[in-house]
């Protein structure tokens, strides 16, 4: 049955009055569904047209599926507090709106009103494009977002941040999944103190694509993962965008999982940043990595990348700085490090700096291989000897400056015997400098090991650690061997 006109008129008011909508909004009004294009489903009841915005906020209590039945042109779609699955049934949805000020008036809006709870599913195929975008505006506001099924596009236009935010000051989330596909200028996850936005891009043939850039927590807490085969490409991608509130964390992972980006930053200015490329993920990179950069004394903060696991790859196309930039040392914290078969691959140009706060940490198996490697006054290299004899290749030259230090320890894999050679970085040019307080021939003594360290000729060799002595058998096992030793002395009498 439908609503009396008099009646509408009156529901209508109300809602205008109490949600704070404009006028030329249409309100649906059917919890359980229907076509997106029929007249009768909305309040007034016309079909949207170009110059309209549509409106869901039912409060529902479980999701209800609205269908599109013909390609539509609209100027915004807001979900305020509802539950809405939106059909696309292969047709194309397109929001006009470009206007990007205040709290919550775009494109496509989620979440605009203080406790409001929205979430929205995109489904079916078809293609829904966007010019400003915005998610959970204020901070009690609760986002989620979902677009699902091969075929599914969500393509988005805008430009700046205020029009491409998931979690402007709430909690938002958005998950693409199933073979679906974002095609986005720019995306910025978090936008305030306290607001916390999460990506995730999962399942085979499920892509993400950033023309511009993504950034990963702007003032606030933001996750991104890529898993199960998905992919992610972008022009740039910065992890720990600005403020010492931020906290941002990436992580790419499992085999055919992929990241693939132009330039990479990871921890920014003040804030507390890491990336993890893990059970066989990959990253590649193409220009110029980035780990804590910050070069300003008044904004100090931390950066991570780690490469983890068999099959987990790091392969760059030009310089890699950790702790610093641009032949500058930064003041945060930067750790590059590769563990349990983890390889970092370094291509053309990829010369691997490491700054003083930076460390360059190989752990488990890990190797590297890269043209060139300047470890600068004050970085550390931290090796944890295992099974492999050969850590680092470096194809051209290799630097090492005043005050690095070596820091040495054993795995619980690691065993040698006396007159082995252990490659700690081999390098097909020339080498200059030495680790500090271990010049030509200096011993270390590590786990009851002692290794002598020799920097080769300088010119295409390598610095190796040869193993002088190892640790003295525990006295349980020495009495063993003896009286094995004396009972076949007897059996032969």
């Amino acid at each position: 049955m439908k609503t009396p006109p008099c009646l509408r008129t009156t529901l209508l008011a109300l809602v205008f009055a109490v949600s704070g909508l404009h006028a030329e909004s249409l309100q649906w009004n059917a919890p359980s569904g229907g076509d997106y294009l029929d007249p009768s489903y909305w309040l007034p009841a016309q079909t949207p047209g170009t110059a309209d915005g549509t409106v869901f906020n039912l409060s529902a209590a479980e999701a209800y599926v609205v269908t599109l039945s013909d390609d539509a042109t609209n100027q915004s779609l807001w979900v305020v507090n509802d539950r809405l699955t939106l059909d696309l049934n292969g047709q194309s949805l397109a929001l006009t709106d470009t206007a990007a000020s205040g709290d919550g008036e775009r494109g496509l809006s989620l979440a605009t009103k203080s406790l409001s709870v929205a979430e929205l599913t995109i489904r079916g195929g078809g293609q829904l494009t966007t010019q400003t975008f915005y998610a959970a505006a204020l901070g009690t506001a609760k986002a989620r977002l979902t677009v699902s099924g091969s075929g599914t596009i969500w393509t988005h236009e805008g430009t700046t941040t205020a029009a491409s935010s998931l979690a402007w000051k709430g909690d938002a989330s958005l998950r693409v999944e199933a073979g679906a596909a974002l095609d986005f200028n720019r995306l910025y996850l978090s936008g305030s103190v306290g607001s916390k936005a999460e990506l995730l891009v999962t399942g085979s043939g499920t892509t993400a694509s950033f023309s511009n850039r993504i950034e990963v927590g702007y003032r606030s807490t933001a996750t991104l993962r890529v898993e199960q085969q998905a992919s992610l490409t972008a022009g740039r991608l910065v992890v720990g965008s600005l403020g010492s509130k931020t906290e941002a964390n990436g992580t790419v992972t499992g085999v055919n999982s992929l990241l693939s980006v132009t330039t990479l930053d990871v921890g920014t200015a003040d804030t507390t940043a890491s990336l993890k490329v893990e059970d066989g993920g990959k990253l590649t990179v193409s220009g110029v990595t980035g780990i804590a950069t910050s070069t300003d004394a008044s904004r100090v903060g931390s950066g991570r990348l780690e490469v983890r696991g068999t099959g987990s790859r790091f392969e760059a196309g030009e310089a890699i700085h950790v702790a610093g930039a641009g032949g500058v040392a930064g003041v945060s914290s930067g750790t590059l490090l590769l563990a349990d078969g983890g390889l970092l691959e370094g291509y053309q140009d990829a010369v691997l700096y490491i700054y003083e706060n930076g460390t360059l940490s190989m752990e488990r198996d890990a190797t590297f291989r890269v043209r060139e490697l300047q470890l600068k006054e004050g970085a550390g290299f931290a090796v944890a000897l295992n099974s492999g004899l050969t850590l680092g290749e470096v194809r051209e030259d290799l630097l090492i400056e005043t005050d690095v230090a070596l820091q040495l320890t054993l795995g619980s894999g690691f065993s040698a015997t006396v007159g082995d050679s252990i490659a700690l970085i081999e390098y097909g040019g020339e080498a200059a400098g030495a680790f500090a307080g271990l010049g030509e021939g200096a011993v270390l003594n590590v786990g009851g090991y002692q290794f002598q360290i020799s920097y080769g000729s300088g010119s295409n060799d390598a610095v190796r650690l040869e193993v002088q002595a190892i640790p003295e058998p525990e006295p349980a096992l020495a009495l063993l061997g003896a009286g094995i030793v004396l009972l076949a002395a007897r059996r032969f009498r």
